[in-house]
C-alpha cells in the first residue's frame, strides 16, 4: 500500500509542475489536467527507446498542451521550463555531489 501511496503522489507532484509550467509560460491549465497531461507523457516515455523519453516526452506534453488551448510558443516554453526543472536540474545537482562526494571520500582514504 505505501508504493501505491507514493506512486500516485509523484503522479501529483508531476502533473503540478506540468500546470506549473504552464501558468509560468503564461497559459492555464489545472492540476487535473496536468496530472492528466503527466501520466499520458509517462506512457508515451515508457516505450520511448531514448533515456528520460527524451523527444517523445516532450512531443506528447506539447501536443497535450496545444489541445488545451495554449498557443504553440506557451507549449514550447512551458515544455522547456518542465524539463528543465524535472530532468536537467536534478541531473546538474546529482553530478555536483557525486563530484564533491569523490573529493570527500578521497581525502579518507
Amino acid at each position: 500500500m505505501p508504493a501505491l501511496v507514493w506512486s500516485l503522489a509523484g503522479k501529483v507532484v508531476g502533473g503540478g509542475l506540468i500546470a506549473a509550467a504552464a501558468h509560468a509560460a503564461g497559459g492555464s491549465i489545472g492540476i487535473p489536467t496536468g496530472v492528466a497531461v503527466y501520466v499520458i507523457a509517462t506512457m508515451v516515455g515508457a516505450v520511448s527507446f531514448l533515456p528520460a523519453g527524451l523527444g517523445a516526452v516532450d512531443v506528447a506534453i506539447g501536443h497535450a498542451l496545444i489541445g488545451s488551448g495554449m498557443s504553440l510558443a506557451q507549449a514550447t516554453t512551458a515544455v522547456v521550463f518542465y524539463r528543465l526543472f524535472q530532468l536537467w536540474l536534478p541531473l546538474a545537482v546529482g553530478a555536483a555531489v557525486m563530484v564533491v562526494g569523490r573529493r570527500g571520500l578521497g581525502d579518507v582514504a
